[in-house]
């Protein structure tokens, strides 16, 4: 069951992007941008590989989101052990 919100979700399918009232966020000056970097999604590849029975279990319990838990906490990993810089 979804939590529910208080989001007028069929209002907001109706509006249209000139009807979306920006005044409270500030708007960003070009040397804002000058140092920002692009960061694209890496390129996934399939790998196959035997895990204890237990790990097995847990990762099925993510459903359909398995494969994006499993790459997340490899790259955390990654991260914390410095094998993997920021820039990535």
């Amino acid at each position: 069951m979804k939590p529910s919100t208080n989001t007028n979700w069929d209002k907001l399918k109706s509006m249209s992007d000139t009807d979306i009232d920006y005044s409270d966020i500030p708007q960003s000056e070009d040397n804002f941008w000058n140092n920002a970097d692009l960061i694209l999604p890496h390129k996934k590849v399939e790998l196959r590989l035997q895990v204890d029975e237990d790990i097995a279990k847990w990762v099925k319990e993510f459903g359909s989101k398995s494969n994006e838990a499993i790459n997340n906490l490899l790259r955390s990993y990654l991260i914390s052990t410095k094998q993997l810089t920021m820039n990535v």
